[in-house]
């Protein structure tokens, strides 16, 4: 996807970095529930919240195991599966990738635009 200027969707491996350098807290900021990344090094911090996804029935669905969860596409698609691409996981405390399918009615998730150096 392109926005223009300096606009972008994250890569796997830029949501894998915060993963791996960031401390993962679940928080509520002004009344919304999500995933609050404090840097290691530089105590900088994101918050993302737990914006669920639409499923084939097109209701949100913010709810699972985890009570609260959220997801966020990346813009790096799946190698040896076509129509996949990766996304970062968070709940309660966690977050992880995934992947799944972004074409058929499986899972709409949100995205979360960067801007680019």
């Amino acid at each position: 996807m392109k926005w223009g200027g300096k606009w972008r969707m994250p890569s796997s491996g830029q949501f894998q970095e915060l993963i791996d350098n960031s401390i993962c807290k679940w928080v509520k900021l002004n009344d919304v529930e999500g995933q609050l990344f404090i840097s290691k090094a530089n105590g900088n911090s994101i918050f993302l919240p737990a914006a669920g996804c639409r499923l084939e029935s097109d209701q949100p669905n913010n709810k699972g195991a985890d009570n609260l969860w959220g997801g966020y596409w990346s813009g790096t698609r799946h190698s040896m599966k076509e129509y996949y691409a990766y996304h970062l996981r968070i709940s309660d405390g966690k977050a992880k990738m995934e992947y799944d399918n972004m074409w058929g009615v499986v899972m709409g998730l949100p995205i979360r635009p960067v801007a680019a150096p």
